[in-house]
Parts: structure tokens; C-alpha cells; sequence
């Protein structure tokens, strides 16, 4: 049994194929647990912490009070519900876990008893099994979600993805952190590297509101979360952009903040630009002829994505900002 360990991989670019929703991805549905505490979760085998202690209450004794850390919640960005992540303290009396970090997957989390019987904290014995099935042709390039984020100080927010094979081996992994207040709804989506050509078969989805492990989180930290997917990548052997057309003009590149975009297309087209987070910084509609102040964004790197009228990328680049 293996802990979790991903590296930090944050998305480049959306792909050209369609989303697709993972099982009560919308978060609409959820049911609850009352047993030995009161929690919700999501329907479609979506798991949290939460749901775990009041599994198998290993941890809690009569008189202890456990503080329930994901909620559903009527803050989300389409539909009527989402859920709301909260890293919190379980203070006196149950003073056994300290701060835990707020997390919801789509797989089993499960704890390496031999490991707690050992001497190690739960939170650091802590794995996870299963995942939502997909087929070879549902091999993902990205995962999306849909966010705002309120951390305590510096705690950063993790969305966290695997890709295992029929054997249950890790073959591709991301890992997109965020840092800093995110007041609106704002699309994630960390593009997976794979390490192997084996066939997919399952998709694993971590989201947690603090860092997972012994003291990694800060009391009080709050995410929301609502409309989970996943892009799958093109099918073998076709470029990602290989069949898409330059409708756009965007110059100059490198800038100071100031740029132009030219259209040639008659198409209404628009204009989504991310930042190295996965983070939608700019999303507009484009004229013919533009001219776009971007001097308020920090120097960097930027990729963006030219939609048409049906949603679909036709195109795709990125621009650097510097200052």
C-alpha cells in the first residue's frame, strides 16, 4: 500500500475534444451518513474524510466531537448545489487529529493501519483506492473544476489527478495548486503527464482545501468546488492542434502588457487566456479588431484558447508579459 505523491504539473492548455462529466460531477446529489457522526457527501462514490471517520470511527471516542468539513452548499457556479471545503481544527475534546485538511475524491481514502499501529499519524498513512473507470478512448488530457478559494495566510489548495492501468499502477499524474483568494468561480484544469503508454482504465480525482499531511493545513481555510470533468486527448497519432486554423492575429510577443489581436474570421469568436495555475484571467468576446491592457497581470507567461460560436478550440498559443 502507497501513500499518495504526485509532482506539481500545471495545465498549458486546454485540448480540442469535448468534456466529459465524471459521475455526479455537477455535484447536485448527495446523501447522508449519521454514523458514529453526522456528515453529507456526494452521491456516485465520491468519498471525503469526513466520510471515512464516520466509516469506521477508529478514532473517536464517546464524549468526542468531530468538526464535519465538507459541506453541499448553494455557492456554486452552475446548477443549484456545490460543495464547500473547510480545513478545520478539531479541538477540545477530540484533540487526536489537530488541523485536518477538508478533502473530496472520487476514490476510496483508506488508511495503512500497519503503518498507524507503527507509530505514523493517520493523515500520513493515508492512500487512496479506486477511481471512476474510463476506456482506452477516454485516456484524459485534463481534468477541470471550477473553484474559489479563501486561504488562511499561505495554505494553498490542491487539485490532484491519477491515471492508473488495469494493473492499478500510477501511469499519469497533475497536481495544480492554488495560492492567493480566488473570489469568483474560476476554471481549473491541470493537464496530466503520463509516464507510460500503458491503457487507462482508471481515473482518480483528489481535491483538497489545504495540503494533505500532519500539520500541513491552516484552520479555517474555505474552498468551493462545483462541475468536475475531464477532457480526454485526442485519439493516437494526431496533434493536438494539428487541425486547427490561425483565425487570430496576436501580436506583439513578447509585450508589456499591451496587445493586439486581429481576426479574420466572420465567426463571433472568443478570447480565454490562462494563467500558469490553470487559471482563466481573461475571458471575452472578440471584435475584428482589438486592443486588450493586460498591464495589470503579473510578468509571465500566458496560454490562451480562441473558441468560436459553438464552443469548440480552433485555435491556440500562448504570449509572455514582461515588465
Amino acid at each position: 500500500m502507497k501513500k499518495l505523491t504526485v509532482p506539481l504539473i500545471l495545465m498549458l492548455f486546454a485540448f480540442p475534444s469535448k468534456a466529459q462529466y465524471i459521475p455526479n460531477g455537477s455535484l447536485e446529489h448527495w446523501h447522508q451518513l449519521n454514523s458514529p457522526i453526522f456528515t453529507y457527501v456526494p452521491d456516485s462514490n465520491w468519498y471525503t474524510l469526513d466520510s471515512q471517520v464516520a466509516a469506521i470511527g477508529l478514532f473517536l471516542n464517546a464524549s468526542d466531537t468531530f468538526n464535519e468539513q465538507v459541506y453541499q452548499t448553494n455557492y456554486a457556479h452552475d446548477g443549484a448545489i456545490g460543495a464547500k471545503l473547510w480545513s478545520k481544527h478539531q479541538g477540545a475534546p477530540d484533540t487526536t487529529f489537530g488541523i485536518i485538511t477538508a478533502c473530496m475524491s472520487n476514490c476510496r481514502d483508506s488508511i495503512d493501519f500497519a503503518a498507524v499501529l507503527a507509530g505514523a499519524d493517520p493523515l500520513d498513512a493515508l492512500y487512496f483506492v479506486g477511481g471512476t473507470p474510463i476506456t482506452a478512448a477516454q485516456r484524459p488530457g485534463s481534468v477541470g473544476v471550477w473553484v474559489k478559494y479563501y486561504p488562511n495566510g499561505s495554505d494553498t489548495a490542491h487539485i490532484m489527478v491519477n491515471v492508473l492501468n488495469s494493473s492499478g499502477a500510477v501511469i499519469g499524474t497533475a497536481d495544480s495548486m492554488l495560492t492567493g483568494v480566488v473570489n469568483l468561480f474560476s476554471f481549473i484544469e491541470p493537464h496530466i503527464t503520463y509516464s507510460s503508454t500503458d491503457t487507462s482504465a482508471t481515473l482518480q480525482v483528489i481535491i483538497t482545501s489545504s495540503p494533505l499531511g500532519v500539520n500541513a493545513a491552516k484552520d479555517s481555510t474555505i474552498m468551493y468546488v462545483d462541475q468536475i470533468s475531464y477532457t480526454p486527448l485526442p485519439p493516437t497519432g494526431i496533434a493536438p492542434n494539428s487541425h486547427l486554423q490561425n483565425n487570430v492575429e496576436c501580436y506583439p510577443n513578447p509585450s508589456t502588457g499591451i496587445v493586439y489581436l486581429h481576426s479574420n474570421s466572420s465567426d463571433k469568436l472568443s478570447w480565454q487566456v490562462y494563467n500558469t495555475s490553470g487559471q482563466v484571467v481573461v475571458h471575452k468576446t472578440l471584435a475584428a479588431h482589438n486592443r486588450e491592457d493586460l498591464s495589470y497581470l503579473p510578468a509571465g507567461t500566458y496560454f490562451y484558447n480562441i473558441l468560436n460560436s459553438r464552443g469548440a478550440i480552433v485555435q491556440q498559443d500562448k504570449f509572455t508579459i514582461i515588465k
